[in-house]
């Protein structure tokens, strides 16, 4: 993937250039200073980064007059008012959680991640196949060990959860084997649940820079042992609940964003 590293006011001043109102999935309020003070000293320190860095520059046989590079200003105006967005998290064993972003909007996609508490690193991602490998690289997960599909009332997989998570596996598994699910996938679940790594995976639709709708699938274990679940539909009582590998993850992403990006009937 080819990327670059901006500052805090870099980016902030080239979202303003934009005019972004907002950054959907980031919550970082410096991106966006409200106050007249803040705001100038943001962006004249950004503009100062860029213009330094090479991003910003004066045009030829034109004193005075300045351009942002625009494969930058590109990936900058897709950031600002993407078709769909996919929120990747990832917790380790310590519990530190990574989260990154990837803006879809037309051909183009482009990945954000904070690189540093003071910096983004932002890039390409060339096409849907390389999405899909970052997010199963992200999420840990490769070809499958076990096959599995299943369904459970949310709050049955609820208590199985903690149960495994509190190191009582005989009583998870005695909970999942009275739901009709037991065996081999039992175990290989067992064992995901308990695991301290565990992933998010958000595809979303955004308005105004906030995020207005989207679907959740969560990513338990890793390798080639992974599972995932997810509500079967919004608002449903139900948890559908199956073995996670990286091609699954990937016909799953696809389907998420024709959704999120289909047009009502009649338009």
């Amino acid at each position: 993937m080819e990327g670059l590293e901006l500052s805090v006011q870099e980016l902030a001043y080239l979202l303003t250039l934009v005019r972004a109102s907002g950054l959907p999935g980031v919550t970082d309020a410096r991106l966006f200073p409200e106050t007249p003070t803040t705001q100038k000293n943001t962006y004249s320190k950004g503009r100062e980064l860029l213009e330094a860095h090479g991003w910003v520059t004066e045009v030829a046989d034109h004193k005075g007059e300045y351009e942002v590079n625009s494969w930058l200003f590109g990936m900058v105006a897709t950031l600002a008012d993407p078709e769909v967005v996919v929120v990747t998290f990832r917790e380790d064993k310590k519990g530190r959680r990574q989260v990154v972003l990837h803006y879809l909007g037309g051909e183009q996609i482009v990945e954000l991640f904070a690189a540093s508490k003071t910096s983004y690193r932002m890039g390409l991602v060339l096409g849907i196949e390389m999405l899909q490998g970052r997010l199963a690289q992200m999420l840990e997960v490769s070809d499958a060990a076990h096959r599995g599909l299943f369904t459970l009332e949310e709050s049955t997989f609820k208590k199985v959860r903690s149960l495994s998570e509190g190191g009582q596996p005989d009583k998870a598994g005695k909970l999942l084997s009275n739901s009709g699910l037991n065996g081999a996938a039992g175990a290989s679940l067992l064992q995901a649940l308990s695991a301290p790594a565990r992933g998010q995976l958000v595809v979303a639709r955004q308005e105004g820079g906030q995020i207005v709708a989207g679907r959740r699938t969560q990513v338990y274990g890793g390798s080639d042992t992974a599972w995932m679940a997810l509500r079967t539909t919004a608002g449903s009582s139900e948890v559908q609940v199956s073995a996670c590998d990286a091609s699954g993850l990937g016909v799953l992403v696809d389907a998420w964003v024709e959704q999120m990006t289909a047009k009502p009937q009649g338009m």
